[in-house]
């Protein structure tokens, strides 16, 4: 049905669908953010809420936190992915009203998957999706294994720091490639998050080798 309804929009009004989805996942993260701050974590981890305690094993409460990490390091990434659709339609447009002056027409498939695209933002959202698949899986790894060997609470400390630095991305990689601030500015929002990984999975290893 979804589909289908999508089908029957005016190509005109295309460049509109993202954004539902866009506010749908924003919301859902300020949602998780909330749930995750307003849970207590011990150096045991943190309690299961009534409504899974008995359904779920006791061993699920001391890494409970990390749940609300993994659940918000992907809506974090389709963010990005809906982003990126939109951009693309947007770039388009911009396409399509600069081709037609020339009596030309501008190929959606050509603008959106575009390999170097000329566009602005659509390449910013290009790289952050980029970026953060460089990043989600070493990411979800070394925070799922920290937490099992090392600490609940740190896990969930450098978890929520990387997806704060992830939101962080999108708008310092624009700034550094619109204005004179320059591309080191993205350092500071990448490196930690490499950083923090590393140092998750040399914590672990110490524990384990």
């Amino acid at each position: 049905v979804i589909i289908a309804t999508i089908m029957l929009i005016p190509s005109s009004l295309l460049k509109f669908v993202p954004v539902p989805f866009l506010f749908f996942l924003l919301s859902a993260l300020g949602y998780v953010a909330r749930h995750a701050y307003e849970t207590e974590v011990t150096h045991l981890g943190a309690a299961l809420p009534a409504k899974l305690s008995s359904k779920t094993p006791f061993a699920l409460a001391t890494v409970y936190p990390i749940v609300s990490v993994t659940i918000a390091a992907f809506l974090v990434y389709y963010t990005f992915l809906f982003a990126q659709a939109g951009s693309g339609f947007l770039a388009h447009e911009k396409s399509s009203t600069k081709a037609a002056k020339d009596g030309l027409k501008a190929s959606f498939p050509a603008v959106k998957y575009a390999a170097a695209p000329t566009d602005m933002l659509q390449h910013t959202f290009n790289r952050s999706v980029g970026n953060t698949l460089e990043q989600l899986p070493p990411f979800l790894v070394s925070v799922w294994l920290y937490a099992l060997l090392v600490d609940v609470a740190h896990a969930k400390f450098l978890g929520w720091l990387w997806i704060g630095l992830r939101m962080c991305y999108p708008i310092v990689f624009y700034l550094s490639c619109t204005t004179s601030i320059g591309f080191p500015v993205i350092v500071p929002v990448t490196l930690p998050g490499y950083l923090s990984i590393f140092f998750m999975l040399y914590k672990c290893a110490l524990r384990v080798l």
